[in-house]
Formats: structure tokens, C-alpha cells, sequence
């Protein structure tokens, strides 16, 4: 009879369970609604002094120049933070924006069990206007949600925030319209 070490089975347990969330893409999710197609992939990274990194690819990972400039949606993303970041200057012009949201990784789920998207729309000179927010849980699943309609001539952006700062989260989703 063969005995196992219960040490052994928990890390190739463990490991299977990173190995399943740790490597998710927005690929391997479902395809958009109505045959909306990203072409890039927005990577968001916070950096020591708690400001936003940002470099793109294409969506097979090959760098790619595309200015920080307002941006129609649909588009991917994938997020590496511990605080607030902000996520680039986007239109919809049907004024409906939607978010996919799934968690890669999480350093302390009962820390950080979910990350809130709150959707902002830029103001020229004056503070911008803060609108609704949405919790996704960091439960590994895919999780959507759809604001509201706005004006589809305004420019917006999706601010990324955890709940107690500190801990890492990494995730991918897409931006796209509803």
C-alpha cells in the first residue's frame, strides 16, 4: 500500500489551482456580444510610486505603439496592482460601456475578495464626474457587468480600486460596448 505525504498532495494540489487561474487570458474567454473584436491589449501596472505603467501589445503579444489617446471600446486589458489605477481614455459610440472581469491572481482574498470599476467621465477644466460603481468578486470566475447609458459623444475612463490597499491582484478583462 502506498502512502502519500499530505505535504506533497497539498502543493500539487495548490499548484494545479494557480496553474488553472494563474495562467487565464482574455482569450480563453467567451467571445463578445455581437461581434465585437478587441485588436489590442492594454497592460496596466502600478508602479512603485503608486502611478500607472502602461504598455500594449497586440493580442498575440507583440508590442505594439498605441498612444494613450481616447479609445473606442472594445479593448483587453489586464491589470497588476495593490491600490488604484486608472485605466485609458475610451468612447463608445453607442454611449453603453460593459466590463468583463475575471482575477488571476489574488495575494489575500480575505483582504481583497473583490475590485471595484467605477466608470468616470472627463470634464475639460473641471473635476471629473465620478459615476457608478461596480464590485467583481476575485473569485477566479468571468464576471460582467453593464452601466447605465451616457452620452455617447463624451469621453470616459474605468478607474480600477481594491478595498484595503497593500495586497496584489492581478486580472484581464475587456472593455466593450453593450
Amino acid at each position: 500500500m502506498r502512502k502519500f505525504n499530505r505535504a506533497a498532495v497539498a502543493v500539487s494540489i495548490m499548484c494545479a489551482i494557480v496553474m488553472a487561474f494563474g495562467t487565464a487570458s482574455a482569450s480563453a474567454d467567451p467571445p463578445l456580444p455581437r461581434g465585437q473584436r478587441s485588436t489590442f491589449v492594454d497592460h496596466y501596472t502600478q508602479a512603485p510610486d503608486g502611478s500607472t505603467l502602461t504598455n500594449t501589445t497586440d493580442l498575440q503579444g507583440n508590442p505594439i505603439f498605441q498612444p494613450f489617446a481616447t479609445t473606442p471600446v472594445p479593448f483587453d486589458w489586464t491589470i497588476d496592482y495593490t491600490s488604484t489605477l486608472r485605466a485609458r481614455d475610451m468612447s463608445s459610440s453607442n454611449g453603453n460601456f460593459c466590463e468583463r472581469y475575471r482575477s488571476d491572481y489574488v495575494q489575500n482574498y480575505s483582504a481583497t475578495p473583490y475590485s471595484t470599476i467605477t466608470l468616470i467621465k472627463n470634464r475639460s477644466g473641471l473635476p471629473d464626474d465620478v459615476l457608478e460603481s461596480h464590485r467583481f468578486y476575485n473569485d477566479g470566475a468571468l464576471h460582467s457587468f453593464c452601466w447605465p447609458h451616457h452620452d455617447a459623444s463624451a469621453t470616459y475612463h474605468f478607474q480600477f480600486a481594491l478595498p484595503n490597499f497593500g495586497y496584489r491582484v492581478t486580472a484581464h478583462g475587456t472593455a466593450y460596448r453593450g
